[in-house]
């Protein structure tokens, strides 16, 4: 098993391809990818643009080129990552409370939520926590165990950028493993042994961008840290790559828990569906709504009758009403 991942991971380290050659063609591919991460958004696509991909360099020599940055790589992209949560969620947050009336009444999904100081508040401690207490540590851990032992992510390679042709096939596997990973930890989140801790992310039943990893300490372990992660350090990928995955991971997750049905999004079902799994519970498990239409958890299957795939989910998935009716029995 060992050998064949090796394998695996030496094609993936590779920097071009025997299918299509030009590295122009695979620059589009990331672009196009950009998009569809990122939305078109009129303010995250250029600033994007402008700062991993013109000073793409710089950028990497800056977090990756000192000889403390080799040794703790995970540790400084935990950092980045903490701060772009911070940064990206509180530029939301400004937003929610001075977006115009008429703006929030057309374009919120539940046009009627209010976010208070208190819940803000509530939020940020909790966040704070589940950074000192999970984030620190399992960065430290990768660091230690893994990095400093020749495992996880390629530093050795960190001196120059990866093709376009490397970076898209990371991110895609990285986004592909970092689905599944969170759709099976979301799922697993949701049965009756461990909703007691997946309902305090479910307090809030109607979610603003900066509570998007608002959590029980093992459930941020569980369906933000490893999903994540774990991908990037299995199939060792360069540094780089993973740097674009933190802008990916961060800025998708807040954008799905904004509550906000921008015009840009439009081609996305999301933040909608997503909102709708808070406000019902126990549809849409899934992140791309592959799974939920395959296994009939999707919001429209609400009031459809019981196909033989959903029969198989749904007595796994409990709810606050369910964990109600386990405590009076």
């Amino acid at each position: 098993m060992k050998e064949y991942l090796n394998l695996f991971n030496d094609w993936v380290r590779l920097e071009e391809s025997e299918w299509v050659p030009n590295d122009k063609v695979w620059q589009f591919v990331y672009y196009f990818l950009c998009v569809q991460f990122l939305g078109l958004s009129p303010t995250l696509l250029p600033i994007w643009m402008l700062v991993m991909e013109y000073f793409a360099e710089e950028v990497n020599a800056f977090l990756f080129g000192s000889d403390f940055a080799q040794n703790w790589t995970v540790c400084c992209l935990g950092a980045v990552t903490v701060s772009l949560y911070w940064i990206n969620g509180l530029s939301w947050l400004a937003w929610d409370f001075l977006s115009p009336t008429w703006c929030k009444k057309k374009y919120l999904v539940q046009p009627k939520r209010v976010i208070t100081s208190k819940v803000v508040w509530k939020v940020s401690k909790n966040l704070i926590v589940n950074q000192i207490l999970t984030v620190i540590p399992l960065c430290l851990f990768y660091d230690v165990i893994f990095m400093q032992q020749n495992r996880g992510l390629r530093i050795e390679d960190v001196a120059k950028l990866p093709s376009y042709f490397r970076v898209v096939k990371e991110v895609l596997l990285i986004t592909v493993f970092e689905i599944i990973i969170f759709t099976l930890g979301h799922l697993l989140l949701h049965t009756r042994m461990f909703y007691r801790m997946h309902k305090v992310h479910h307090e809030l039943k109607q979610p603003f961008a900066l509570a998007a990893a608002y959590s029980h300490p093992f459930e941020n372990v569980i369906s933000n840290f490893l999903p994540f992660s774990a991908p990037a350090m299995l199939f060792r990928v360069h540094p780089y790559s993973q740097l674009i995955m933190a802008f990916v991971a961060v800025m998708g997750t807040q954008l799905h828990h904004s509550g906000w049905d921008l015009p840009w999004y439009k081609f996305m079902e999301q933040p909608d569906f997503h909102d709708k799994h808070h406000e019902f519970f126990t549809v849409n498990i899934g992140v791309t709504g592959l799974f939920d239409w395959y296994m009939g958890t999707g919001v429209e299957s609400r009031n459809k009758p019981m196909t033989w795939r959903k029969s198989i989910i749904s007595p796994l998935i409990t709810d606050n009403q369910g964990m109600m009716k386990m405590k009076l029995k």
